[in-house]
């Protein structure tokens, strides 16, 4: 995600890039004094695992050592909000047809945490060349 400091008056408005309300939202969540950067999966794991309602699993991570979590690691689980799950169902496009933009901006805001609590961020490459990743 980029922020643009400077914009041209023809290029604010409504129905312009970078001025959406679900641009907002998830930006916003972003700027507040509760976020906290996470350094490594394993720390990130630890975190989830430790936070209140995480249920885990009996089910082993799969090749977990190889991105630094212990040989025992399980599988976690979180459902909690409207949104709950990784299926299709839950996976939508702004603008695509179908797609109710009120709902995904209402269902956008549960990820900003106004009470308070750390939000935490973290940066990662995955899923690529090797000699990319070290590149990056």
């Amino acid at each position: 995600m980029s922020t643009k400091a400077y914009y041209p008056l023809n290029e604010i408005g409504a129905g312009k890039p970078g001025f959406s309300k679900t641009r907002s939202i998830i930006e916003a969540a972003f700027y507040g004094n509760n976020v906290v950067k996470v350094n490594t999966l394993k720390e990130a794991y630890e975190l989830a695992k430790n936070s209140p309602g995480t249920v885990v699993t009996d089910m082993p991570v799969y090749h977990g050592e190889e991105f630094g979590l212990e040989k025992d690691a399980k599988v976690l689980l979180f459902n909690d909000g409207a949104v709950t799950g990784r299926y299709a169902a839950a996976r939508r496009i702004k603008g695509e047809p179908g797609v109710d933009e009120v709902k995904l901006d209402k269902d956008g805001n549960e990820m900003k945490d106004e009470d308070g609590n750390p939000i935490y961020v973290m940066e990662r490459t995955g899923g690529v060349n090797k000699e990319y990743e070290d590149a990056v």
